[in-house]
């Protein structure tokens, strides 16, 4: 995982094909999109996007610099914990 810049994320989807979502009316909790080159972005709004490669190997997350840190860390150690290691490389910048 490589922590990469602060970017807002806002509440609609990230450019791609929506390929999950949760969400009422276009306000979204979470979204992620499919795009064309292969790789996907999960977008938490007001929270971060990460931005998966196509290789699926490795993981963009550009945090929101309104996002709470305390939830931040909460939400990184669960959702590392959830991703099987050869699908997913670690790492940091």
């Amino acid at each position: 995982m490589r922590w990469t810049e602060w970017k807002p994320a806002p509440g609609e989807a990230p450019p791609g094909r929506v390929v999950a979502a949760l969400g009422n009316g276009g306000t979204y909790v979470y979204v992620a999109t499919a795009d064309p080159g292969g790789g996907f972005t999960l977008r938490v709004p007001s929270l971060w996007d990460f931005a998966v490669d196509e290789s699926r190997t490795s993981v963009d997350c550009l945090l929101d610099p309104s996002a709470d840190s305390e939830l931040f860390a909460l939400l990184v150690s669960g959702l590392r914990r959830s991703l099987r290691p050869r699908w997913l490389k670690w790492r940091s910048m």
